[in-house]
């Protein structure tokens, strides 16, 4: 994670936004770095898209009980809660031409990291409330 962080926060500065980072001590958890890095950049990709004036993002590392939960966090404008549910699924999107967007957008970038997080034998949770930012969670056995 210290890697990522590295490689986006002089792009990200530039952008007005800020990388915070909360890492605890956790044990160590095998996952491929080239996986974990193009989850987190589809993350990335969709809080930039949601400050396009800027704002924070948040990466964190910390121990629940017997697991090791990543947290991934921006203070964009949120998800609808109708929404949710929904954005993990393949070709979901509220961006894309089809949705009234004004790029094309399919849909795919959150529905990849649910697919990475689940290959790396961990479960991934969202949350957001909107015009507060989305928050999504790996969790790690």
């Amino acid at each position: 994670m210290l890697t990522f962080a590295h490689l986006v926060e002089r792009p990200l500065t530039e952008r007005n936004i800020q990388l915070l980072l909360d890492l605890k001590a956790v044990p160590i958890v095998a996952v491929e770095a080239n996986r974990m890095h193009q989850a987190l950049g589809n993350l990335l990709t969709n809080a930039e898209e949601a400050m396009p004036t800027g704002g924070q993002v948040r990466l964190g590392l910390d121990r629940l009980g017997d697991q090791v939960r990543l947290t991934f966090s921006d203070t964009g404008c949120g998800i609808k809660h109708e929404h949710l549910s929904l954005v993990f699924e393949p070709f979901f999107t509220t961006k894309g031409l089809l949705a009234g967007g004004d790029h094309a957008n399919p849909g795919l970038g959150l529905s990849v990291v649910h697919g990475i997080v689940i290959e790396m034998g961990a479960r991934i949770e969202a949350q957001s409330k909107l015009g507060h930012g989305a928050t999504s969670r790996f969790i790690f056995r």
